[in-house]
């Protein structure tokens, strides 16, 4: 059973004010006193695990507060939170035995590497605010044996990003080009070179993309993450990643554009874990009450199926079609 359970929402620090955790047997104000003016999207973290901790807490990004308060939970308890104008109300689906609960309550903020010009211009937060919930009947451990995890969060134009290997791409690249000034937005979409680095099993890309901000989730324990994600999109790319290699770097699509200057730079790397050549480039979306799309993320994970057919992920909405959703 999953111990974790999630949902999104999108406004600023009034809202959090608001909340109140109610068992029906007696009503807690959460008190997150925050005073923040721009909005967030929000996603709101319930771990139900009551002797250790899910997540490493710095997969959620910088705390900024913290709480601690006590829940009495009887046999009647419905376990919800509220806020106060009833804009929020979530029903988790755990089931709490009798007693009385410590709950600590910890606000992260994530704030993407980079922002795109483009990106101002959406209307919407492009910055994630989580609210973490932890229930305990003691004091608290990470459990994270067998499972392992790496974030990275960062804005992306709509050429979106690859992952690659960025030496073995110089390779492939000079074999066939020479050291000359390349577009590489072009040439992929002109030439066979694209499918020359598929079959050195070195790159992952996802072009056609909202420009917004996404965290990126590599791990080796998909069932694990999913409850932090949310929904699976229908859509996924599917491509053999060497197993030699470990460490990829995740390089923004609109980078494509100048070879050269893609070369001088010094990108952030993302560990692959788990076994076989196989590896899954899956969106991903939280939502809220209504079904609109909250926070879109991407999970990159490794599996020992056998590849049929590279399927690069292209031309896809993450953030209104909620259709497109499993």
């Amino acid at each position: 059973m999953n111990k974790l359970e999630t949902f999104g929402y999108r406004g600023n620090s009034s809202i959090l004010k608001q909340l109140i955790l109610n068992s029906n047997e007696e009503k807690v104000p959460l008190n997150i006193k925050l005073e923040i003016e721009k909005s967030f999207n929000l996603r709101f973290i319930f771990d139900f695990d009551l002797e250790s901790k899910t997540f490493p807490i710095e997969l959620f990004g910088e705390p900024i507060y913290s709480i601690e308060s006590e829940i009495e939970i009887n046999s009647k308890s419905e376990l919800q939170l509220q806020s106060e104008d009833e804009l929020i109300n979530f029903k988790p689906k755990t089931v709490l035995e009798e007693g009385r609960y410590n709950i600590n309550i910890c606000v992260y903020e994530e704030l993407p590497n980079h922002s795109y010009g483009v990106l101002e211009t959406i209307p919407i937060p492009k910055n994630i605010l989580n609210i973490y919930i932890n229930f305990s009947l003691k004091s608290t451990k990470v459990n994270n044996e067998n499972f392992l995890v790496q974030k990275h969060f960062d804005g992306f134009s709509h050429l979106g990003f690859l992952i690659v290997d960025l030496p073995k791409m110089k390779e492939v690249i000079e074999d066939e080009y020479g050291k000359k000034q390349l577009d590489l937005v072009y040439e992929f979409s002109n030439s066979e070179i694209i499918e020359k680095l598929f079959h050195a099993e070195i790159i992952m890309i996802t072009w056609g993309i909202n420009p917004f901000t996404y965290p990126i989730y590599s791990t080796n324990n998909i069932k694990k993450i999913e409850p932090l994600v949310g929904k699976k999109f229908n859509d996924e790319g599917v491509f053999n990643l060497t197993e030699e290699i470990e460490y990829f770097s995740i390089i923004p699509g609109a980078d494509l554009k100048n070879w050269h200057e893609m070369l001088e730079k010094d990108y952030p790397k993302i560990r692959l874990f788990g076994k076989g050549k196989k590896t899954h480039l899956s969106p991903y979306a939280l939502t809220d009450n209504e079904g609109s799309i909250i926070i879109s993320s991407f999970v990159i994970y490794r599996s020992q199926e056998v590849l049929k057919e590279t399927k690069p992920l292209l031309n896809i909405d993450l953030l209104y079609d909620n259709t497109i959703i499993s």
